[in-house]
């Protein structure tokens, strides 16, 4: 709630003293930049949701939604009003209310928080640990959500990209301490050590390149 205050009080001075404004040209620029992070980010998730495949690093592909969510809410503030079009006021202008949006969200019982944080988390904590990682894979957990553990992961890469070529959800009760990779002819044997008193201590799998 006070988040919600504090911010509909900074937009509502922002917008009535305008103590700051980038120039024509700067404010062009910015809003180019921001149209086509929105066309990146698209397809970034559309690749992801149907083929597994993202931007090779870890914070690539996290850089360029950021940016796209955090111009469209500070471009109304700061570009100059002349460098936009009616339509496009009115789509910065809404932009900016976004985090007054999901503030509010949060106020949902159980569910609101949940998710949001869960989103957050993915966005800013996007690897929980490192296990491997060579010019070929990458074995990694990565945070889900705020009520879950850890997914374990298999990336891929080639080129700019990264498909994630397996995920298990059933390793979150095993404390993994290693992982060791081996790669033979026509496949890959990642070798998993695991430091709890189990009756499974190192779990071998293959993936077929």
């Amino acid at each position: 709630m006070l988040f919600t205050v504090l911010y509909s009080l900074f937009l509502y001075y922002w917008s009535t003293n305008k103590p700051f404004n980038l120039s024509h040209k700067v404010s062009i620029h910015l809003k180019l930049a921001h149209y086509f992070s929105f066309f990146v980010t698209g397809i970034i998730v559309v690749l992801f949701i149907n083929y597994n495949i993202g931007l090779r690093g870890i914070w690539t592909s996290r850089i360029i939604i950021l940016f796209f969510f955090l111009s469209g809410i500070f471009f109304h503030l700061i570009a100059e009003k002349e460098a936009m079009k009616k339509w496009e006021f009115w789509y910065f202008k809404g932009f900016s209310f976004l985090p007054v949006g999901i503030s509010l969200f949060t106020f949902i019982p159980f569910l609101g928080p949940v998710i949001v944080f869960s989103i957050l988390g993915q966005l800013f904590i996007p690897v929980d640990k490192i296990y491997y990682e060579d010019d070929q894979l990458k074995v990694q957990t990565r945070f889900v959500g705020v009520l879950g553990p850890p997914q374990f992961e298999v990336y891929q890469k080639e080129f700019i990209f990264e498909k994630r070529i397996t995920d298990y959800n059933t390793y979150w009760r095993y404390n993994i301490e290693e992982a060791s990779v081996s790669y033979d002819e026509d496949s890959t044997r990642i070798k998993l050590k695991f430091g709890n008193d189990d009756k499974m201590d190192v779990l071998s799998f293959e993936t077929v390149d």
